[in-house]
């Protein structure tokens, strides 16, 4: 049997198997059998996507097969990864579904389904997905239709919640600058770091449906940092397609990775007393000078194989 989940969701061609319309309401119907058998009644799912042109139609397909099984299903509209688990277990929904493909180019598309603690589904889920998918003989029926009524309600608690998160903090007199990368991050991002005072320099941040990461966000960094130099910016970031994933650049215009930002996040954690075990957690991914400047400060490296799901567990 064809396994369908990496380690970050379904990925795909939007349009394609297994992102066809037939296989997602599929997908959408077992996955609210799995969860109306482990939980004794009907389900309640949260969806949300990225800017990508396919992203509706998938999202659409998803709650008519869910609903053909009477799970109950709501849409936030465009919003990013972390805004979808922080509304699952916000709003009491029993799972969170991300229709996105990360960094990918906007032809590819994908779902990943999150539990309310902000963990991905367990693999006996993904694997009676994938059983129900190769075995299924007749389309799912379609359900009751789509419902994004309360989509702006679910995006501003997100923002209420990152804004109750760095409660105090002022930015005023602070120029950044913000690579969007045409994603879900393109209004949301703006919004947040204007309403804290920051003088904000706008970048990729138009999306129409094709133009999600191309050239631009965290895998293209050049026109950051150009716009940094330029702009005399205290520093830039860049998101990607579904903002899950930040990248930045400081004042001369040089790149801070992600190991250069877990190091700057370690000690500002120790200062203040929230570094657990004196650890950090990464993937085989990073560098060894990480381990050894960590190592330097009596601070602890565990590694864990590449995904986000091995290193949130």
């Amino acid at each position: 049997m064809r396994k369908l989940f990496g380690t970050d969701g379904i990925r795909g061609v939007a349009g394609e198997f297994p992102l066809d319309d037939a296989t997602i309401r599929t997908i959408g119907r077992e996955l609210s059998q799995q969860f109306r058998e482990k939980l004794g009644r009907a389900p309640r799912f949260i969806t949300g996507r990225d800017t990508r042109e396919s992203g509706e139609r998938i999202e659409r397909a998803f709650h008519a097969g869910a609903s053909s099984d009477r799970a109950e299903c709501s849409s936030a509209g465009v919003i990013t990864t972390p805004g979808v688990a922080y509304v699952t277990g916000k709003f009491d929904f029993d799972a969170g579904i991300v229709i996105s493909a990360s960094h990918n180019p906007y032809r590819d598309n994908g779902i990943k389904i999150f539990s309310p603690d902000g963990k991905k589904v367990g693999e006996e889920i993904e694997r009676a997905i994938e059983k129900a998918v190769h075995e299924s003989s007749a389309d799912a029926p379609s359900g009751i239709g789509f419902d994004d009524s309360l989509a702006e309600t679910y995006q501003g608690e997100y923002s209420k919640h990152l804004l109750g998160e760095v409660d105090g903090l002022d930015l005023k007199g602070l120029k950044i600058a913000v690579d969007c990368a045409n994603g879900a991050a393109s209004d949301f991002a703006p919004q947040l770091f204007n309403s804290l005072g920051a003088d904000v320099v706008e970048l990729h941040a138009s999306p129409d449906g094709r133009n999600i990461n191309e050239n631009c966000g965290s895998l293209h960094l050049e026109h950051l940092q150009k716009a940094v130099v330029d702009e005399r910016a205290a520093f830039g970031v860049a998101f990607d397609g579904d903002a899950d994933r930040a990248l930045f650049v400081d004042e001369k215009g040089s790149i801070v990775d992600g190991d250069g930002t877990l190091w700057i996040m370690s000690q500002f954690l120790r200062d203040k007393g929230g570094l657990a075990n004196d650890t950090v957690v990464a993937t085989v991914m990073s560098n060894i000078g990480l381990e050894i400047a960590l190592t330097s400060r009596d601070l602890k490296l565990v590694r864990t194989p590449f995904g986000d799901k091995y290193v949130l567990e």
